[in-house]
């Protein structure tokens, strides 16, 4: 692990830890597992519009690609979990595979991209909240910045795939 990750690492675990924090992370957090996200693209398949019906299938089919290369990656290069390979870490929270990259992040990453594309307004909004949950998973004392940035870069390409052959297709 570099020196430099560690470091923003033990920052935002340690050094900006606080009660407050402790309560709000976990929750934030939340956004980015499948239990949340799955339901949402499954519910816009049944509905009449569209732009939602489409926008659900181009959700689900990222959540179920992303997933599977995700826990492939974690596989291949097998990082160990901050709490397990660094000592003092803030622990939160606990997970039984490996570390990089982050699936949360590749997640909300992903929903952000394709979100910005369907309702460029909300750009800003869909961003932040990918950005949040990042900083919770390090938070957490679960992943690396590193983990979360390969997260971010991992969902952002899936969704630019995505929306390229959903383009298409629909032409």
């Amino acid at each position: 692990m570099h020196n430099i990750d560690v470091r923003i690492f033990y920052f935002i675990n340690k050094t900006c830890q606080s009660g407050f924090l402790d309560m709000i992370m976990p929750a934030i957090s939340l956004l980015g597992i499948g239990k949340v996200l799955y339901p949402v693209p499954i519910i816009m398949l049944f509905l009449k519009d569209k732009t939602f019906k489409g926008l659900g299938m181009v959700l689900l089919a990222g959540y179920t690609s992303l997933y599977y290369i995700v826990g492939n990656l974690k596989e291949i290069v097998a990082v160990p979990r901050p709490y397990v390979a660094l000592t003092g870490v803030h622990v939160l929270e606990r997970a039984k595979e490996f570390s990089f990259p982050s699936a949360h992040s590749t997640f909300v990453f992903f929903t952000a991209y394709v979100l910005s594309v369907y309702f460029p307004r909300g750009k800003a909004i869909f961003y932040v909240m990918a950005v949040l949950v990042g900083l919770s998973r390090i938070y957490l004392g679960v992943h690396y910045p590193s983990d979360v940035i390969g997260g971010a870069l991992i969902g952002t390409l899936g969704g630019i795939l995505l929306i390229k052959a959903a383009r298409s297709v629909t032409r």
